[in-house]
Protein backbone atom coordinates (compact mmCIF):
# COMPACT_ATOMS: atom_id res chain seq x y z
CA UNK A 1 0.00 0.00 0.00
CA UNK A 2 1.18 3.23 -1.06
CA UNK A 3 0.36 6.74 0.39
CA UNK A 4 0.60 9.85 -1.03
CA UNK A 5 1.00 13.46 0.36
CA UNK A 6 0.39 16.40 -1.44
CA UNK A 7 2.25 19.74 -0.38
CA UNK A 8 0.93 23.01 -0.46
CA UNK A 9 2.99 26.30 -0.05
CA UNK A 10 1.84 28.30 3.71
CA UNK A 11 -0.65 30.91 2.77
CA UNK A 12 0.31 34.52 3.67
CA UNK A 13 -2.76 35.42 6.58
CA UNK A 14 -5.86 37.02 5.36
CA UNK A 15 -6.28 40.86 6.46
CA UNK A 16 -9.23 41.87 8.66
CA UNK A 17 -10.69 44.53 8.92
CA UNK A 18 -8.46 45.80 11.84
CA UNK A 19 -5.74 45.13 9.94
CA UNK A 20 -7.03 47.92 6.98
CA UNK A 21 -8.53 50.05 9.80
CA UNK A 22 -4.56 50.25 11.11
CA UNK A 23 -3.22 50.61 8.10
CA UNK A 24 -5.82 53.36 7.10
CA UNK A 25 -4.68 55.25 10.55
CA UNK A 26 -0.91 55.17 9.36
CA UNK A 27 -1.52 56.79 6.36
CA UNK A 28 -4.32 59.23 7.75
CA UNK A 29 -1.77 60.07 10.59
CA UNK A 30 1.63 60.36 8.22
CA UNK A 31 0.26 62.39 5.52
CA UNK A 32 -1.05 65.15 8.23
CA UNK A 33 2.52 65.18 10.05
CA UNK A 34 4.20 66.90 7.38
CA UNK A 35 1.49 69.75 7.44
CA UNK A 36 2.53 69.61 11.42
CA UNK A 37 6.06 69.57 10.96
CA UNK A 38 5.61 73.18 9.22
CA UNK A 39 4.62 73.96 12.82
CA UNK A 40 7.88 72.88 13.99
CA UNK A 41 10.02 74.82 11.81
CA UNK A 42 11.34 78.77 12.82
CA UNK A 43 11.77 80.13 16.08
CA UNK A 44 13.42 76.70 17.74
CA UNK A 45 16.29 74.64 15.84
CA UNK A 46 15.48 71.49 14.49
CA UNK A 47 17.19 69.22 17.31
CA UNK A 48 15.82 70.68 19.88
CA UNK A 49 12.51 70.26 18.87
CA UNK A 50 12.98 66.64 17.74
CA UNK A 51 14.11 66.10 21.07
CA UNK A 52 10.64 67.33 23.06
CA UNK A 53 9.43 65.28 20.20
CA UNK A 54 10.66 61.94 21.42
CA UNK A 55 10.85 63.08 24.91
CA UNK A 56 7.12 62.97 25.18
CA UNK A 57 7.22 59.69 22.40
CA UNK A 58 9.83 57.69 24.50
CA UNK A 59 7.51 58.25 27.30
CA UNK A 60 4.19 57.50 25.66
CA UNK A 61 6.11 54.53 24.63
CA UNK A 62 7.45 53.05 27.99
CA UNK A 63 4.28 53.18 29.42
CA UNK A 64 2.32 51.34 26.72
CA UNK A 65 5.09 48.92 27.01
CA UNK A 66 4.28 48.59 30.93
CA UNK A 67 0.94 48.53 30.38
CA UNK A 68 0.92 45.66 27.94
CA UNK A 69 3.59 43.51 29.79
CA UNK A 70 6.69 43.76 27.74
CA UNK A 71 9.80 42.60 29.27
CA UNK A 72 12.20 46.09 28.80
CA UNK A 73 15.20 43.90 30.21
CA UNK A 74 17.83 42.99 26.93
CA UNK A 75 21.43 42.12 26.69
CA UNK A 76 23.89 45.01 25.70
CA UNK A 77 23.87 43.73 22.48
CA UNK A 78 20.66 44.26 22.33
CA UNK A 79 21.42 48.13 23.58
CA UNK A 80 23.81 48.28 20.58
CA UNK A 81 21.31 47.44 18.02
CA UNK A 82 18.18 49.82 19.89
CA UNK A 83 21.17 52.67 20.09
CA UNK A 84 21.76 52.36 15.97
CA UNK A 85 17.36 52.62 15.98
CA UNK A 86 17.80 55.79 18.04
CA UNK A 87 20.73 56.98 15.51
CA UNK A 88 19.03 56.53 12.24
CA UNK A 89 15.14 56.69 12.54
CA UNK A 90 14.47 58.27 15.66
CA UNK A 91 16.98 61.47 15.56
CA UNK A 92 18.77 61.49 12.33
CA UNK A 93 16.06 60.98 10.23
CA UNK A 94 13.90 63.78 11.74
CA UNK A 95 15.98 66.54 12.26
CA UNK A 96 17.57 65.99 8.59
CA UNK A 97 13.82 66.44 7.93
CA UNK A 98 13.53 69.46 10.01
CA UNK A 99 16.25 71.16 8.46
CA UNK A 100 14.84 70.64 4.81
CA UNK A 101 11.37 72.20 5.68
CA UNK A 102 12.97 74.80 6.55
CA UNK A 103 13.88 75.37 2.76
CA UNK A 104 11.33 73.45 0.85
CA UNK A 105 7.35 72.66 0.80
CA UNK A 106 5.69 70.23 2.73
CA UNK A 107 4.34 68.61 0.24
CA UNK A 108 7.95 68.06 -1.59
CA UNK A 109 9.52 66.35 1.69
CA UNK A 110 6.77 63.91 1.58
CA UNK A 111 7.35 63.46 -2.35
CA UNK A 112 11.07 63.00 -1.45
CA UNK A 113 10.42 60.73 1.54
CA UNK A 114 8.30 58.37 -0.21
CA UNK A 115 11.35 57.28 -1.89
CA UNK A 116 12.21 55.28 0.93
CA UNK A 117 10.33 52.89 -0.24
CA UNK A 118 12.44 52.07 -3.03
CA UNK A 119 15.71 52.64 -1.04
CA UNK A 120 14.76 49.91 1.03
CA UNK A 121 14.47 47.37 -1.39
CA UNK A 122 17.82 48.17 -2.74
CA UNK A 123 19.52 48.71 0.71
CA UNK A 124 18.07 44.85 1.80
CA UNK A 125 19.68 43.66 -1.74
CA UNK A 126 23.36 45.09 -0.51
CA UNK A 127 22.71 43.98 3.20
CA UNK A 128 20.67 40.79 3.57
CA UNK A 129 20.95 39.85 -0.21
CA UNK A 130 17.20 40.07 -0.96
CA UNK A 131 16.20 40.17 -4.67
CA UNK A 132 13.65 42.93 -5.26
CA UNK A 133 10.71 41.31 -6.46
CA UNK A 134 9.57 43.27 -9.80
CA UNK A 135 6.21 43.64 -8.42
CA UNK A 136 7.36 45.03 -5.45
CA UNK A 137 9.54 47.03 -6.91
CA UNK A 138 6.87 47.93 -9.43
CA UNK A 139 4.78 49.15 -6.64
CA UNK A 140 7.58 51.19 -4.67
CA UNK A 141 8.05 52.92 -7.97
CA UNK A 142 4.23 53.30 -8.59
CA UNK A 143 3.51 55.03 -4.93
CA UNK A 144 6.18 57.37 -5.44
CA UNK A 145 4.53 58.48 -8.89
CA UNK A 146 1.67 58.88 -6.89
CA UNK A 147 2.24 60.73 -4.06
CA UNK A 148 4.73 63.08 -7.14
CA UNK A 149 1.29 63.42 -9.25
CA UNK A 150 -0.35 64.76 -5.80
CA UNK A 151 2.13 67.49 -5.05
CA UNK A 152 2.88 68.14 -8.55
CA UNK A 153 2.14 71.98 -8.67
CA UNK A 154 3.96 72.67 -5.68
CA UNK A 155 7.38 71.20 -7.04
CA UNK A 156 6.57 72.84 -10.35
CA UNK A 157 5.98 75.85 -8.30
CA UNK A 158 9.50 75.02 -6.40
CA UNK A 159 12.77 77.12 -7.95
CA UNK A 160 15.92 74.85 -7.61
CA UNK A 161 17.85 77.42 -6.70
CA UNK A 162 20.67 76.99 -3.75
CA UNK A 163 18.89 76.81 -0.79
CA UNK A 164 16.32 74.63 -2.38
CA UNK A 165 18.85 72.19 -3.00
CA UNK A 166 20.12 72.31 0.56
CA UNK A 167 17.00 71.53 1.36
CA UNK A 168 16.62 68.57 -1.44
CA UNK A 169 19.97 67.36 0.49
CA UNK A 170 18.78 67.36 3.58
CA UNK A 171 15.97 65.13 2.95
CA UNK A 172 17.47 62.87 0.64
CA UNK A 173 20.12 62.18 3.40
CA UNK A 174 17.31 62.10 5.93
CA UNK A 175 15.26 58.90 3.76
CA UNK A 176 18.79 56.91 3.56
CA UNK A 177 19.22 57.83 7.23
CA UNK A 178 15.25 55.93 8.03
CA UNK A 179 16.27 53.51 5.57
CA UNK A 180 19.32 52.73 7.41
CA UNK A 181 17.29 52.18 10.55
CA UNK A 182 14.56 49.78 8.87
CA UNK A 183 17.36 47.33 7.94
CA UNK A 184 18.33 47.48 11.57
CA UNK A 185 14.43 46.88 12.94
CA UNK A 186 14.51 43.79 10.25
CA UNK A 187 17.73 42.71 11.80
CA UNK A 188 16.49 42.94 15.37
CA UNK A 189 13.00 41.06 14.45
CA UNK A 190 15.36 38.62 12.23
CA UNK A 191 17.09 38.10 15.82
CA UNK A 192 13.13 37.41 17.59
CA UNK A 193 13.36 40.95 19.09
CA UNK A 194 9.75 42.30 19.29
CA UNK A 195 8.98 45.62 17.88
CA UNK A 196 6.88 47.55 20.99
CA UNK A 197 10.32 47.41 22.89
CA UNK A 198 12.80 47.68 20.03
CA UNK A 199 10.82 50.99 19.46
CA UNK A 200 10.87 51.83 22.95
CA UNK A 201 14.51 51.53 23.29
CA UNK A 202 15.40 53.15 20.18
CA UNK A 203 13.43 56.31 20.91
CA UNK A 204 15.18 57.26 24.09
CA UNK A 205 18.37 56.03 22.37
CA UNK A 206 17.14 58.67 20.31
CA UNK A 207 16.40 61.37 22.83
CA UNK A 208 19.23 60.96 24.58
CA UNK A 209 21.74 61.49 20.91
CA UNK A 210 19.58 64.82 20.30
CA UNK A 211 19.95 65.79 23.90
CA UNK A 212 23.61 65.36 23.29
CA UNK A 213 24.21 67.09 19.87
CA UNK A 214 22.08 70.28 20.87
CA UNK A 215 24.18 70.78 23.99
CA UNK A 216 27.50 70.23 22.07
CA UNK A 217 25.79 72.72 19.46
CA UNK A 218 25.21 75.17 23.01
CA UNK A 219 20.88 75.51 22.02
CA UNK A 220 18.71 76.17 24.33
CA UNK A 221 16.03 73.72 25.17
CA UNK A 222 13.42 76.14 25.94
CA UNK A 223 10.03 76.11 23.17
CA UNK A 224 8.09 78.07 21.75
CA UNK A 225 4.61 78.57 23.59
CA UNK A 226 2.17 78.96 20.75
CA UNK A 227 -0.61 76.93 19.91
CA UNK A 228 0.65 75.92 16.38
CA UNK A 229 3.99 75.22 17.68
CA UNK A 230 2.20 73.03 21.02
CA UNK A 231 -0.24 71.62 19.25
CA UNK A 232 1.87 70.25 15.81
CA UNK A 233 4.71 69.08 18.69
CA UNK A 234 1.98 66.94 20.55
CA UNK A 235 0.39 65.83 17.28
CA UNK A 236 3.72 64.19 16.14
CA UNK A 237 4.93 62.94 19.43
Amino acid sequence: MSVTTSYSAPQEPALDATDYGLYAVTVFAWGFSWIAMKGQVGVVTPEVSVFWRFVLAAATMFAWSFYRGHDLRFSWRAHVRFAGLGAFIFSTNFTLFYYGASYLPSGLLAVLFSLASVFNLFLAFLIFGQKPNLMTLGAGVLGFGGVALMFWPEILGTDIDYEAAIGLMFCILGTLSFCLGNMISASNQRAGIPVTPATTWGMAYGTLFLGLFALLKGNSFAIDYSFTYLGSLIYLA
